[in-house]
């Protein structure tokens, strides 16, 4: 990719009241600028301006448009770029001759130049103008013997700038304010470097097939990531081919779906990226993404609600089956309500498992399977790590109490001891909240199948002293 050097001219308007904005202004375009790595070798720039006090001897601060054109010097019109700023003063007044179509006069060259440049805008898309205003509160000497034509000055600019509000206050057209020389500085910086990478992006546009608001966006992405000068041309090409496949794809996009607000902002979307406004596409593409979520949303609402009323009457025909004592298809059953139930209805879920593990209890208890009680004593431990003392101590220990249960009927038909004593432990866990006071009747059902828990492992151990059951009851 080849880019030829481009020359810009840049039009600098102010009255006399301004000169270190001006010499800023100088010392930007022709210091710093040239030397950006995003313009060196690409842009040249030039100063106009008809009062300029480092000019060739021989050009009057006081020239007129007239006088101008017959010197053969650029108009505003005629440049890139026009930098227009006002403080204190408007200017000279011209001369009587000089008006415009409608036959009114300027209050001052400055603000001929400042009209023939947005005119010209207007015609035919350039010259870009800035407009700055110093809010600074000018010092006026009362003793001032110019004081009633420095006030009047100083009102002609503040009426200047009115125009540019309608009745409501609200500004009808851009301008900036700035308090002090170095926020001048800085903000004009940032309106030139802007400007500038719009009007280079312009020799870019053709070559990569996309607008040249996009490719100023590109070398400002360039710019903010700190992209190496020699590598500036290979990643604005690479940019360029993922900005342009983007586009397609998401042209692409929404012709996939039958939604219209979805489809409508991916379209918009795209023209926002074609246009170089990245942000604004991002928030569209948002956007759509939240219709989506609220749409999937609403449908997962509805999905549960059938979720949790299918596992209800799951949980019912586990209900029928415990009552028919086939108490493995009722385990199935509870297995399959508890695994249908969202993660938002967890205690409905437990439920269903500790069900599942009760039907196992019972086929283990009644039918003699072993199998059966493990399966029932997994689960309840299961149930056991959600369901804890902390957040919920009354059924917390009643899944103790189940689990002890499980452990002891299973113990009882093992030559070990070691269900036996987990099921000692699950017992008296359970006691702890289940207290004689405050739950009298669970109390003593936790203390029945702990003294037949510790009857038993006494039986086991042979040889020592046999345990004293008194203590349970």
């Amino acid at each position: 990719m080849v880019q030829k050097v481009t020359q810009f001219k840049i039009f600098l308007s102010s009255p006399g009241d301004v000169l270190e904005e001006r010499d800023i202004v100088r010392e930007l375009v022709k210091e710093a600028l040239p030397y950006s790595p995003f313009v060196r070798g690409r842009a040249t720039f030039d100063i106009v301006s008809w009062d300029d006090r480092h000019a060739a001897p021989g050009l009057d601060a006081h020239l007129t448009p007239q006088e101008a054109i017959n010197r053969k010097l650029p108009k505003p019109s005629e440049c890139d770029i026009v930098i227009v700023i006002l403080w204190s003063r408007m200017g000279t007044p011209l001369p009587s001759e000089i008006t415009r179509e409608d036959g009114s006069t300027y209050q001052s060259g400055t603000e001929w130049e400042f009209e023939n440049g947005l005119n010209a805008a207007e015609e035919k898309g350039s010259p870009t103008t800035l407009l700055y205003q110093r809010t600074e509160k000018p010092k006026i000497d009362l003793d001032d013997p110019e004081l009633h034509e420095k006030v009047e000055q100083y009102q002609k600019v503040k009426a200047f700038f009115e125009h540019f509000r309608d009745a409501g206050g609200s500004l009808t057209a851009s301008f900036a304010t700035y308090e002090t020389i170095e926020a001048f500085r800085e903000v004009l910086r940032q309106h030139v470097d802007s400007v500038v990478s719009g009007l280079l992006g312009q020799g870019y546009s053709e070559e990569l097939g996309v607008t040249k608001a996009a490719v100023a966006t590109m070398l400002a992405i360039l710019k903010e990531q700190q992209v190496p000068p020699d590598q500036l041309e290979a990643k604005l090409k690479e940019i360029a081919e993922r900005h342009l496949e983007l586009t397609q794809r998401l042209h692409a996009l929404s012709k996939s779906n039958d939604e219209p607000e979805i489809t409508k902002r991916r379209e918009r979307a795209a023209e926002a990226i074609e246009n170089g406004d990245y942000d604004r596409a991002d928030e569209l593409l948002a956007e759509a993404v939240a219709i989506d979520r609220r749409a999937i949303d609403d449908q997962q609402e509805e999905l549960d609600r059938r979720k949790v009323s299918a596992a209800a009457t799951i949980g019912q025909q586990g209900q029928l089956e415990r009552a028919r004592l086939n108490y493995l298809k009722a385990a199935k059953h509870f297995a399959e309500a508890a695994s249908l139930t969202p993660a938002s209805e967890s205690e409905t879920r437990l439920g269903y498992l500790t069900e599942q593990a009760l039907s196992f209890y019972d086929l283990g208890k009644d039918f003699g399977d072993n199998s059966a009680l493990a399966e029932a004593i997994d689960i309840y431990q299961a149930v056991l790590t959600e369901r804890t003392r902390a957040s919920e101590p009354l059924d917390w220990a009643r899944a103790q109490m189940n689990l002890g249960d499980a452990l002891s009927a299973l113990g009882e038909r093992e030559s070990t001891t070691r269900r036996l004593e987990q099921a000692v432990e699950a017992f008296s866990a359970a006691l702890e909240e289940r207290s004689r006071e405050r739950f009298p009747l669970d109390w003593a059902a936790t203390q029945n199948g702990l003294g037949l828990a510790l009857w038993r492992l006494g039986e086991r151990e042979n040889g020592t002293e046999k345990r004293d059951m008194r203590e349970c009851w």
